[in-house]
């Protein structure tokens, strides 16, 4: 099952209810050729190579920059702070038109937009009910990975459809005459008999892609070859001890700090490889005499209870899909698609606005033991548009709140499934050495009174 790629409320003038976007495109299961290095059959990474010097620019002598037109770049010497206009959790419907009124041109991505909840059912049913009978379809607008975005909100079947809609500036001007031109009637006369015996319905399950075919067919014949090359070696799986003591071609995972909606990626040509880390030890956290803590928020109709527990602090999960982008998912409930085999490049976890940011802090975890320094909100554990999937994390409070709240947490992987429970800092990684990460579940809970006491 496709988990949400977005939740939050929509909104129609005075009315709102709770709802969440799932993608109506499934782009993850296609195959793709991959560069690999012949040596070790291993993915190659791509770095920031200059291309005068034809040298890997570490990641401290990169900066940002604006290429308006192909070669033309403006240097930029600060972050860009776009005002945000509208909030982030919410898609707001503005206005109606006729659907003949939106050029096909502007339609972008679809999403299927579902309830959360018997009262946003029934609200989602009046306003598809009003738009059928009126021929409407709405506008309105929304933020999509840190970017604001117009959207269009029709029916479809017993559900509604929102699509995201391009900017102005991203339509090309067509470059056709003007007028019709002087046709004779016959070859008019001649395509119409063409169109008339070519008549059929349309039916997208008689298409195929020759390539994605090609690709899966191979992909069949590796997996079914029973022998080896003459000549040829069987290639040795390392153990996790070899794996995490040899050098490795990975970058260094590192913590990406937000810059607006974008953020700088690492360069793997030159990050230096971190050593695995030990299993850390139990340790105690000391309380200051002023450590205080908000109270949690109201509970969200939207998930039911976890273990018995109905008092989980509410906070956004943000990851990073390798190919996919951001994705964003309020606790507690499940970030990514358990089963889903979509790798995470990196996390983040970011609790309201009255919540203390420095009360809570995480870490991932990599190939070989490789593991980030602690983050806290507002900045992303991992790395970012480098293909580097993460194989673990870990999530605690802060030393200050250690005795105001628990965190407890499960990881989703490729080959060994849900692994967990862990909690307050243990290492959420699977059994399986480098064993992809594809899903995240915390739970942030307060503690009682007596329990901190």
């Amino acid at each position: 099952m496709t988990q949400p790629a977005w939740s939050g409320f929509l909104r129609l003038s005075l009315v709102s209810c709770l709802i969440h976007l799932k993608p109506a495109i499934n782009t993850g299961l296609q195959a793709k050729l991959r560069r690999l290095n012949a040596a070790t059959g291993k993915p190659l990474l791509e770095g920031y190579i200059d291309p005068l010097s034809r040298v890997a620019v570490p990641p401290g002598a990169t900066a940002l920059g604006i290429e308006y037109e192909p070669g033309s770049i403006v240097r930029l010497d600060g972050d860009i702070q776009l005002e945000k206009r509208w909030p982030a959790s919410v898609v707001e419907i503005e206005y109606f038109v006729a659907p003949d009124a939106v050029d096909r041109l502007y339609l972008d991505t679809p999403h299927y937009l579902y309830p959360d909840g018997e009262l946003a059912a029934e609200t989602l049913a009046a306003i598809r009910a009003a738009m059928r009978r009126t021929g409407q379809v709405g506008i309105g607008h929304m933020v999509v990975d840190g970017r604001e975005r117009f959207v269009l909100l029709e029916s479809r079947g017993a559900g509604l459809l929102l699509t995201t809609l391009r900017s102005p500036e991203a339509i090309e001007a067509a470059e056709f005459p003007e007028g019709e031109m002087d046709i004779r009637e016959e070859l008019v006369d001649v395509a119409e008999g063409i169109v008339a015996r070519r008549y059929g319905s349309f039916d997208p399950s008689l298409w195929s892609d020759p390539y994605e075919g090609l690709l899966r067919a191979r992909v069949a014949e590796a997996k079914n070859a029973v022998s080896l090359p003459e000549g040829a070696a069987p290639v040795q799986e390392a153990s996790p001890a070899e794996t995490a003591s040899e050098p490795s071609d990975a970058a260094e995972l590192v913590n990406i700090e937000e810059v607006g909606a974008t953020a700088t990626p690492v360069s793997p040509m030159v990050a230096t490889l971190s050593e695995p880390e030990p299993t850390p030890a139990h340790h105690e956290h000391v309380i200051g005499p002023d450590a205080t803590l908000d109270a949690p928020p109201e509970a969200d109709p939207r998930e039911p209870p976890v273990n018995g527990v109905d008092e989980d602090l509410q906070f956004e999960v943000l990851i990073q899909i390798t190919g996919s982008g951001e994705r964003r998912f309020m606790t507690p409930a499940w970030a990514g698609q358990p089963g889903g085999r979509q790798t995470i490049e990196a996390i983040s976890i970011r609790g309201p606005a009255s919540f203390p940011p420095d009360a809570l802090e995480f870490r991932v975890f990599g190939p070989g033991g490789r593991a980030t320094p602690w983050a806290r909100n507002g900045s992303y554990a991992g790395t970012w548009g480098r293909q580097l999937l993460l194989t673990g994390f870990a999530v605690r409070p802060t030393q200050n709140f250690a005795l105001q709240f628990d965190v407890e947490y499960q990881g989703s992987f490729f080959e060994a499934g849900v692994v967990g429970l862990k909690q307050n800092g243990e290492r959420c990684i699977s059994p399986i050495s480098d064993d992809p990460l594809e899903a995240v579940l915390v739970h942030i809970r307060p503690r009682s009174r007596a329990a901190a006491e």
